[in-house]
């Protein structure tokens, strides 16, 4: 029971179907009706084996659960009716934290029209990572409104003159991170109206990364894959779990985000020094290639020592730390979205030899090229010997964490 307007959705379908197909025997019901807030009349005379369900409400999950047919819930309230495979809150509030810091943000801020359990997570992490470097987070005005339902509260009209000023109080250059990408596009637009340089002056980070919502604005709009297609993956897995009355791992399982697709919004370099904003860009240019730090200290006409302070001052990394970034960042695009093989793949972000871009690409993103690749995907049955499984158990105890 999902709703497919939404691409989330449609990515989880997906997952949920490739794990069906893999099976060869699964018979699928769909149901497009979003979060389900009654229980519909048709379920009492169905005659399935499991479900795959979104509560809006734990009443429902619980009606739905007399009928003793395995489920697996992907939405829920959080509490008596817990979410059992999800979105990693803590690694998608780290990712937009990294995804500003990167580029050189030093002011930080957080949009929503109002909040949900799921995006009081969201906001919770990207605070908590920000406040790690020992920097403040700006929560708008009415992000703290909190949801009725699973769906954050809608924008009202009379809210707007408050937003605006905040929006032009904000300090500048500042990176916005919004946990939907109608959040962000609607900022994107108001900043429009107001003549506030995108991203220059705000650069703008949703969640979601539905393409044709995300390229059809201007600016176009960079946003977190939250990896839907292994939420549904996942999802499925742990329901033939269940109808076998196998063990189950321990719950709920954690979907690491697949990334930022950094667009338009975002592709901005937060440095007042023009002579460092070339060092950036020549880096950006040329890191695949494997250059030298002297070799970008020479292009600028510096010294070494003065483009090591530059760096340690404005990045808080080193040169090569920074280039090893530009050349993981490349290869991480390429895993996502090209058929290249891993050694293609590692040639065309400079390691001639495979065994060295898979140890730098494992020490970099914590996992193999072929374990990234297969994660976004979502090919496959069961780990190999040097894979790690997807239930993995995270070591965050949530109840320790307060509200910001």
């Amino acid at each position: 029971m999902l709703e497919t307007t939404f691409s989330y959705s449609l990515e989880i379908v997906r997952g949920i179907s490739r794990y069906a197909k893999e099976q060869g025997n699964w018979v699928l019901f769909l149901v497009d009706q979003g979060p389900i807030k009654k229980v519909p009349s048709w379920i009492r005379s169905w005659q399935g084996e499991g479900m795959i369900i979104r509560s809006a409400k734990s009443e429902v999950s619980e009606q739905l659960s007399q009928r003793q047919i395995p489920m697996v819930e992907l939405l829920g309230e959080h509490g008596e009716c817990p979410s059992e495979v999800l979105s990693d809150e803590h690694q998608l509030g780290q990712m937009a934290a990294k995804h500003f810091q990167e580029r050189g943000f030093r002011h930080y801020a957080w949009f929503s029209f109002g909040q949900t359990w799921w995006s009081r997570g969201f906001r919770q992490e990207y605070i908590q990572a920000v406040k790690e470097w020992g920097d403040n987070v700006h929560v708008s005005p009415f992000s703290l409104r909190r949801a009725e339902s699973v769906h954050a509260p809608n924008f009202r009209p009379d809210q707007e003159k408050v937003l605006v000023r905040w929006l032009h109080d904000l300090p500048k250059p500042v990176g916005v991170f919004c946990p939907r990408d109608v959040n962000a596009i609607f900022l994107l637009n108001l900043c429009q109206m107001e003549g506030i340089a995108v991203p220059d002056e705000v650069a703008v980070l949703g969640v979601g990364d539905n393409q044709i919502l995300c390229e059809s604005t201007t600016p176009t709009l960079s946003s977190i894959d939250p990896n839907g297609q292994q939420t549904g993956y996942q999802a499925a897995r742990l329901l033939d779990e269940k109808m076998r009355g196998n063990p189950l791992p321990e719950l709920p399982i954690w979907i690491p985000p697949a990334g930022v697709t950094t667009r338009q919004s975002t592709d901005a370099i937060a440095v007042e020094h023009p002579d460092f904003t070339q060092a950036l860009r020549f880096i950006r240019e040329n890191a695949t290639r494997r250059i030298s730090v002297q070799e970008v200290a020479d292009h600028l006409c510096v010294s070494r020592r003065t483009l090591l302070r530059w760096f340690q001052e404005y990045l808080r990394r080193s040169p090569e730390e920074e280039m090893i970034r530009v050349r993981m960042e490349r290869a991480r695009l390429l895993l996502r979205e090209t058929g290249l093989s891993i050694e293609k793949v590692g040639l065309q972000v400079g390691y001639p030899l495979v065994e060295h871009f898979i140890r730098a690409f494992r020490e970099f993103h914590g996992k193999t090229p072929r374990q990234y690749r297969l994660q976004g995907e979502g090919f496959r049955e069961r780990p190999g010997p040097e894979e790690p499984d997807f239930y993995v158990k995270r070591n965050i105890n949530k109840s320790e964490r307060s509200e910001p």
